[in-house]
């Protein structure tokens, strides 16, 4: 799940740029299923921009943040958000 390499667009540069991460990966629980998934840092940055976006109704931000997850994280995002 390392994305050290990859390049970006602009937009996808400008949500990763503002992402406070963490030093650590960690397990995340989908709240409907229960199903977890271990997300390195910038993947937990990621899902907390969604989730976040989701509840305060910046939808801009989830649609791209959603996006993006989904690129980088394909089988996490089948498992925590679709």
């Amino acid at each position: 799940m390392k994305n050290i390499d990859m390049k970006y667009n602009k937009t996808e540069q400008k949500i990763i740029d503002k992402l406070e991460l963490g030093e650590h990966d960690e397990e995340i629980t989908n709240p409907f299923s229960k199903a977890t998934v271990v997300l390195p840092p910038l993947g937990v940055a990621l899902y907390d921009l969604i989730t976040g976006s989701e509840i305060t109704g910046r939808y801009k931000d989830f649609d791209n943040a959603r996006y993006l997850f989904s690129k980088l994280y394909p089988e996490a995002y089948m498992i925590l958000i679709d």
